[in-house]
């Protein structure tokens, strides 16, 4: 599996939503790494690689 690292952010497993790996990073630093809808923290998985939602 080809790495995606953009701005330090390893996101080789996460489901981009038909957007380029920059335009996400991108949403996800302006969204402050929120949900935008609920205002639940996007965190982290080191392990799968990927932000998923914490409650």
């Amino acid at each position: 599996m080809k790495k995606i690292i953009v701005n330090g952010y390893d996101i080789t497993k996460q489901n981009l939503h038909s957007l380029s790996p920059e335009q996400y990073i991108q949403l996800m630093e302006f969204q402050k790494f929120k949900c935008y809808l609920s205002g639940i923290e996007f965190k982290y998985d080191g392990k799968e690689k990927t932000k998923i939602h914490r409650r």
